[in-house]
């Protein structure tokens, strides 16, 4: 028998942060909240989908490798959070060429031609797909319930009631 969910953890990707991360208790208000960042390696993949030559094809791969194993990380930990509060996972959706809350600037490069002829935004993404499986795989294994994709409108504004 699975034991009652007393809450959700919120995972919203970005570009100021690469994870944000925010558990809601059962009755909606946060409980606690956290992020990752995604320091120079983000600011490497950023640069390289915008086109700048200052910044390697394997620069950006390895920059690439080094979110993926920071999103690596996240995963482990928020599983463990989830298992541990007994929270399921709620994560925003995103989708190539849909403008997402924090993703608007990275996704705005899908729309520009791409200056090295590389596919700018699933570059982009790329750390972020293999984080969606990983969670789930994750959570497999650990008894906790997949997570939840959620449409990304409305995910990133302020309650005028709390302001959070």
């Amino acid at each position: 028998m699975t034991p009652k969910l007393r809450g959700v953890i919120g995972i919203d990707p970005g570009v100021r942060q690469l994870l944000t991360c925010t558990l809601v208790n059962k009755v909606g208000a946060p409980a606690m909240s956290w992020h990752y960042e995604g320091g120079p390696a983000m600011l490497t993949l950023i640069k390289y989908v915008g086109g700048d030559e200052s910044v390697s094809r394997r620069a950006a791969e390895a920059a690439k490798s080094t979110m993926a194993a920071t999103l690596h990380r996240a995963a482990k930990e928020i599983v463990h959070r989830a298992a541990t509060y007994h929270c399921g996972i709620g994560i925003e959706e995103l989708a190539e060429g849909e403008e997402t809350s924090g993703m608007t600037q990275v996704m705005a490069f899908e729309k520009a031609p791409a200056p090295r002829g590389a596919p700018q935004a699933a570059f982009f993404l790329a750390p972020f797909n293999f984080f969606h499986a990983d969670l789930a795989t994750l959570c497999r294994a650990s008894g906790v319930p997949e997570p939840v994709l959620i449409e990304s409108s409305y995910t990133s504004t302020t309650c005028p009631v709390c302001w959070e």
